[in-house]
């Protein structure tokens, strides 16, 4: 498999998964992480599913654009089972995370890719620290975390306006 068809797949499902969350109840409480569905009734395929769910469009779109523009390049260098434990190991460590904050709150639900994709955003920063990472409506680019550069905010899928472009350095591997 090619780097692009990896990220290009998982993308699709998502967008396919959400579409039918969006117009199910029913499917999208179904898949939903949740607290008592993991602690009480030891539903665990709910770590990995809440993953491939979203809230809305701009949740969905906003996370699949930053897997999107992080993945090529981190996929080509580690190669593709890499990048795939990269990106579920963050998702199942996420969602793990979030039953230990929330493990006495049984109500608490989450979905979403977040986890996944800053895993990946992060992998991407610690193989190419080298890496320039800018904003679309911000024409100056900002060096990644390395270790003769300034510390950078990455501001990732939580920025609501924000399309991620990594740029590449005179000595760093494009992230596109």
């Amino acid at each position: 498999m090619t780097a692009g068809i990896i990220s290009l797949l998982i993308i699709i499902v998502t967008f396919i998964v959400s579409y039918k969350g969006f117009n199910d109840h029913f499917f999208f409480q179904k898949y939903e992480f949740g607290v008592d569905k993991v602690r009480l009734y030891r539903n665990y395929k709910v770590l990995i599913t809440s993953g491939f769910l979203h809230v809305n469009w701009m949740h969905l779109i906003f996370n699949m654009l930053s897997l999107y523009f992080f993945s090529g390049s981190l996929t080509s260098s580690l190669g593709p089972l890499p990048f795939l434990l990269i990106y579920f190991g963050s998702l199942i460590g996420g969602n793990l995370l979030s039953l230990l904050i929330y493990k006495n709150q049984g109500d608490y639900t989450a979905v979403g890719a977040s986890g996944a994709v800053c895993g990946i955003i992060f992998a991407a920063i610690a193989v190419f620290p080298g890496m320039k990472v800018g904003l679309f409506f911000i024409p100056n680019s900002q060096p990644g975390i390395g270790i003769k550069k300034r510390p950078t905010f990455i501001p990732g899928n939580t920025a609501m306006a924000a399309k991620m472009i990594p740029q590449t350095a005179p000595d760093a591997p494009t992230a596109v």
